[in-house]
């Protein structure tokens, strides 16, 4: 298991990097204005990385992109930062988003430094239904897989059903809950990382062809929506930042 500190202050907890193999991809200059994002950027994040990257001088990582739509898979913070530093192009790794073979496409599951009755009552304060779960956990892993119900939040031994829209209800964590959220990569992670003190929430993924549909009728997720696995690790670029093209 892999704990690593975002830019926003929390922690992405991994379980699955350290044994990918690594492959040798062909690094791309591409123009900033042709990427396409998918999701929101957190403005602390946007910050935190233009003030590391002019301070280092390079850009450690490349951007990940769809071949085919140009859509950011990974480096949404860094597409923007950059262009907020006057720069027009980043290095970037081009790869087909529909190869199964090659990619796949998950969520993020948030465990909250909170305790579940405070998070319940608040939910319900704001109006999201919420019923407390009889169901056993594999059948309500089985009913929230099928998209049965948009999310389970709860913990070892509680667990609630959320039948609210999914963008509504993370709007709401991140409204109220930003602070302290640690993200699993799988939601059995995320489970037995709970306890009285820390709440878990899981919901179903977006597909893949739904988040080319969304972004094609102008629809921009929320952050940490999707999580992007490349079947590979590659190596950072740390590319200069002077070789890139700039505004005047």
């Amino acid at each position: 298991m892999w704990l690593i500190p975002d830019t926003m202050g929390n922690v992405e907890i991994r379980t699955d990097d350290a044994n990918k193999p690594e492959k040798k991809y062909v690094l791309e200059l591409v123009h900033l204005n042709k990427l396409i994002p998918h999701e929101m950027v957190i403005r602390s994040a946007v910050d935190d990385f233009k003030i590391q990257v002019v301070d280092v001088g390079y850009l450690m990582r490349p951007i990940l992109v769809d071949k085919n739509s140009n859509l950011i898979l990974d480096g949404h913070h860094r597409q923007k930062g950059l262009a907020e530093l006057g720069y027009t192009e980043a290095p970037v790794i081009m790869i087909d988003y529909l190869d199964g073979s090659e990619i796949t496409l998950d969520t993020w599951y948030p465990l909250l430094n909170y305790e579940l009755l405070e998070v319940i009552e608040k939910l319900r304060e704001i109006g999201i239904l919420i019923e407390e779960s009889t169901l056993s956990e594999i059948d309500l892993m089985q009913k929230l897989s099928s998209r049965d119900f948009t999310a389970i939040i709860g913990n070892h031994d509680t667990k609630y059903i959320i039948a609210d829209d999914r963008e509504s209800l993370f709007e709401t964590l991140k409204d109220n809950w930003l602070v302290n959220i640690q993200y699993y990569d799988t939601m059995v992670g995320c489970f037995e990382g709970s306890s009285p003190t820390l709440t878990a929430v899981v919901s179903w993924s977006y597909t893949k062809q739904e988040v080319l549909e969304n972004v094609r009728n102008g629809m921009i997720h929320l952050p940490k929506t999707t999580r992007h696995n490349l079947k590979y690790r590659y190596a950072d670029c740390n590319f200069p930042l002077h070789k890139l093209g700039k505004s005047d």
